[in-house]
């Protein structure tokens, strides 16, 4: 593959000469503070007018969060405009070089077709070869005043030529993000310590193209990276899995998409024991109700929605009694006398009628058990719990029995 590479915004300019696609969605919000302004042309008068273009792979992870907010309460307190921007450049190039520097193998481009003839050039690009355009970096080196960090210098010898226009038309993510940042008049770029390095090359560019470039950072924030306390952070998650089972908000469509969002995060756990991991497949085969109160038994023990893979599953099948946990508690649970408890209890459970087949009720007849063989009352529940779940912990017993059923709680209880 060939390459074009532009030294001057002359050639810049060319690479323009066919209409560009797209470059991505965007939402504003505004603050106002007396600032006048004209959005009318997507332009404004404000002091102030930031962004965040979260990375189009991947799920948003907490670093992106924290610099979105930082970009929020920025424009906020200057009476300035945030945007949300959505973009769809393609950055597995951008990957590439990230796993090519993780391994410590070389990056950079080079500059095989700098020497070409521009006949040459003009020839083979009028005879459809691939090719892609390039900013040439010059030699000598960038500072670029950072607002938290001051005055940061960058060497060019350690600059790539990077690749602005790739050979299907398109444009990199570099040449779309000074685009777009000049075409919506961002004043300040506040990103998260992982894009430092791209600074010069953005610095360049933007000189190339003739554009101003927007002040790079924001001060009055520890340049420390963030700190995350995991168990913290745990437990906020757990207090949102625990609303989405919020009674006053149980409708039917409620539940549909909650059950839609957790079920494909314990696909893995429901295919190992041969159920189907589609979300529909489930809900036809179990109902949505039932599918529903197994997840709202489990939710006080998740804090991360896969957890209710392994919690969930023998709700939906037997258990697997072979498992390390299951036989964790085999050694613990259960002995020699264990199978004439465990009979007792079944026939205790048999004798309920449908109507006092209810938690309160079930969970009197198993005390009643223990009671008579004069044993504390988790030496019954623990062997119970083990035979009909292989869990040693989950909901509490008499509601776990309740949606489980009679007839299976009695099939998962026969020993003989």
């Amino acid at each position: 593959m060939s390459a074009l590479l532009l030294a001057r915004s002359r050639g810049l300019r060319c690479c323009w000469s066919r209409q560009p696609p797209a470059l991505g969605l965007r939402t504003t919000r505004s603050f106002s503070s007396g600032v006048s302004r004209d959005n009318s042309e997507g332009k404004t008068n404000a002091a102030v007018r930031v962004r965040y273009a979260p990375s189009p792979t991947g799920y948003l992870h907490l670093g992106g969060l924290r610099t979105a907010l930082f970009n929020y309460l920025f424009a906020k307190s200057s009476g300035g405009q945030f945007l949300l921007r959505i973009e769809d450049t393609d950055k597995r190039l951008q990957k590439l070089r990230e796993s090519q520097t993780r391994h410590g193998e070389a990056t950079m481009y080079d500059r095989a077709c700098l020497g070409l003839e521009d006949k040459e050039v003009e020839a083979r690009v009028a005879r459809g070869e691939p090719h892609t355009i390039r900013l040439k970096i010059p030699e000598g080196k960038t500072v670029v005043k950072d607002l938290l960090r001051g005055y940061v210098q960058f060497e060019h010898a350690g600059i790539d030529d990077q690749v602005l226009m790739k050979s299907d038309g398109y444009p990199t993510y570099h040449l779309a993000n000074v685009v777009d940042d000049h075409a919506m008049h961002i004043s300040h770029v506040i990103r998260g310590e992982e894009w430092l390095p791209s600074t010069p090359k953005h610095v360049i560019l933007y000189k190339a193209l003739g554009f101003e470039a927007p002040t790079f950072s924001i001060d009055h924030v520890n340049k420390a990276g963030s700190v995350v306390n995991v168990e913290r952070l745990r437990w906020i998650n757990s207090r949102h899995v625990r609303a989405l089972f919020a009674e006053e908000t149980a409708t039917d469509e409620h539940k549909q998409a909650v059950v839609n969002d957790v079920l494909p995060m314990i696909a893995s756990a429901l295919e190992e024991v041969g159920l189907p991991s589609a979300p529909n497949d489930v809900v036809n085969q179990f109902g949505l109700d039932y599918v529903w109160r197994a997840m709202d038994l489990m939710k006080e023990r998740v804090s991360a929605l896969p957890e209710f893979g392994p919690l969930c599953v023998p709700f939906f099948a037997a258990p697997d009694l072979s498992s390390a946990v299951a036989q964790d508690m085999k050694a613990k649970y259960v002995d020699e006398n264990t199978s004439d408890l465990v009979n007792d209890v079944r026939s205790a459970l048999r004798d309920l009628s449908d109507e006092d087949f209810k938690p309160d009720v079930i969970t009197k007849s198993i005390k009643a058990v223990a009671k008579s063989r004069k044993l504390g009352l988790k030496k019954v529940l623990m062997p119970i719990r083990y035979y009909l779940t292989g869990m040693d912990v989950g909901a509490g017993l008499g509601d776990t029995i309740e949606l489980l059923g009679k007839e299976t709680v009695l099939n998962r209880l026969t020993l003989d």
